[in-house]
């Protein structure tokens, strides 16, 4: 069946999901990547909105994701769920999210009922400007956009569900970083409603937006290049603590390998108080093209 396909597209109207029986839903929305697939952030969030249905009155405080194929925008997503285990403290889910009956992209959640325990946290850096000191990225790339690929300012531009203000902005746009580590603030444009799980998924959205940047700038003129192949092969993510999604957070991103055209890329979410929300990981192939 077709499905609506937008290059951006309502983030509330794409993290809904229809229910076809107890353990099978459907997506509603799309969204496009550069390459005209499905983008790996909607598949993460779809794919945990799909399994957080199969849940009562646990909090999402993991997930593990395998991209297996690329995803066609016109066609919808089926998420098969299956309920690994029912705990007295978790709930875990894996969900299977296909199209046409090819499978697309794997997910093994972890639900947790809340329960008080141990505190602690990394610092973040004391040098990271605040968002108010920053220009967004649709501003500098209205600026700067004589200087850019055509290819990077196609692709910036459709990002449209996510505000995002770099703190290094030559790092991602004009030359090579000469470090693997990448900061930006983020914060999901669109209101939404006073639901924790909701927020959660959003964030998981957000998390996939240059992730992968941080294991290429140190080789490329730029972020992203119409030179380059990047093309995730997973994604993880930890939360740790409660999120507000429209809120303001900061994503400190590091890769530390690079190897056999793959590279691994990690990140955390702070607020602006300096509390760590969430932790990432992903590993993706990343490769010159001929």
């Amino acid at each position: 069946m077709n499905t609506d396909q937008r290059p951006h597209g309502d983030l509330l109207e794409l993290l809904q999901i229809d229910q076809l029986d107890e353990q099978c839903f459907r997506n509603r929305l799309n969204q496009n990547n550069q390459s005209n697939t499905l983008f790996g952030g909607q598949l993460v969030a779809q794919a945990a909105a799909a399994a957080s249905r199969t849940v009562d009155n646990r909090w999402l405080h993991s997930l593990h994701g395998y991209f297996l194929r690329r995803g066609l925008p016109e066609r919808q997503v089926i998420f098969r769920v299956e309920k690994t285990l029912e705990g007295g403290s978790f709930s875990n889910r894996r969900v299977i999210a296909e199209q046409d009956g090819r499978q697309l992209f794997e997910l093994m959640a972890s639900f947790h009922r809340e329960q008080p325990g141990f505190e602690h946290q990394c610092e973040w850096d004391n040098d990271i400007p605040a968002p108010e000191q920053l220009v967004d990225l649709h501003t500098l790339l209205r600026v700067h956009s004589a200087k850019l690929e055509p290819f990077l300012v196609q692709k910036f531009s459709q990002i449209t569900a996510v505000e995002i203000r770099p703190c290094d902005v030559d790092d991602y746009l004009f030359q090579k970083a000469g470090h693997a580590r990448g900061r930006y603030w983020i914060r999901i444009i669109q209101p939404l409603p006073d639901d924790p799980l909701l927020h959660q998924l959003a964030l998981a959205y957000a998390s996939d937006y240059w992730l992968v940047g941080a294991a290429i700038m140190k080789h490329s003129n730029a972020v992203v290049s119409e030179r380059i192949l990047a093309s995730s092969l997973d994604h993880a993510m930890w939360f740790h603590r409660p999120v507000r999604a429209n809120d303001w957070f900061v994503y400190v991103t590091d890769s530390p390998s690079a190897s056999g055209s793959r590279g691994l890329s990690r990140g955390l979410l702070y607020d602006r108080e300096g509390k760590l929300l969430a932790s990432t990981c992903q590993e993706a192939v990343i490769r010159y093209l001929d």
